[in-house]
């Protein structure tokens, strides 16, 4: 298994680009946490997003002891990002807990610039072509195009027309089916949500489900980047 020897500000961005995928971790326990992630690196996955929980007044600080867990377990093999980050606040809670990297839903200049700040990759969430460049001249280093199932490769392709310079990363539907598709219409990478790691699955212990579909993906996407 190769090392993951990235530190915050230190070639992160360059991780991502080269990889191309990162898994998105939404609902999943804490106690189930670290063995999710050791089953998506086995499967050859290296960047984690654990997303904040926002439905309950527990929920922050249960994903920053995920964060925590999984930085202290798998430091060598997993660069770890926090998702669904909504201040400034969250960033440097997050920093502190081992993210190296910040997704969040939409663009706010606060949560860029603090990103930043800190040294870490940015990728804010857009739709439009306004957000696309707003999140851009923000400081943003990728900005992730969301919902892009929804949205399809045309509308990946017809950005990349007066959006070229702007790296795009597709969250939101992508599956086994379309990743191909998006790569042509121009993405530089993709984040992969329930269709990898179903919250369902991972809390019940089914690792090894997880496990292939990972090995699944990334090979998924060598074929199609190649």
């Amino acid at each position: 298994m190769s090392t993951i020897t990235t530190k915050p500000g230190a070639k992160v961005a360059d991780l991502i680009h080269s990889e191309k995928l990162f898994a998105i971790l939404r609902g999943v326990k804490r106690d189930q946490i670290v063995e999710t992630a050791r089953a998506l690196s086995r499967g050859g996955v290296k960047l984690l997003e654990v997303t904040f929980n926002h439905d309950s007044p527990d929920g922050i600080e249960e994903t920053l002891e995920c964060l925590k867990r999984i930085a202290e377990a798998l430091s060598k093999e997993i660069c770890l990002g926090a998702g669904t980050v909504l201040s400034s606040e969250q960033v440097r809670l997050a920093a502190d807990a081992g993210a190296q990297f910040i997704v969040s839903p939409n663009v706010d200049q606060d949560v860029i610039r603090a990103t930043k700040d800190l040294g870490m990759v940015s990728l804010p969430g857009a739709l439009t072509p306004t957000e696309i460049v707003q999140a851009h001249n923000a400081g943003a280093d990728m900005v992730k195009l969301f919902p892009g199932g929804s949205l399809g490769p045309d509308y990946v392709k017809a950005m990349g027309g007066p959006l070229k310079g702007i790296p795009l990363i597709i969250v939101g539907g992508v599956d086994l089916k379309n990743i191909p598709q998006f790569f042509a219409a121009g993405a530089v990478g993709v984040g992969l949500g329930s269709n990898l790691v179903n919250s369902k699955e991972a809390n019940e212990g089914k690792f090894s489900g997880i496990e292939e579909k990972a090995k699944a993906f990334v090979e998924k996407i060598k074929t199609s980047t190649n």
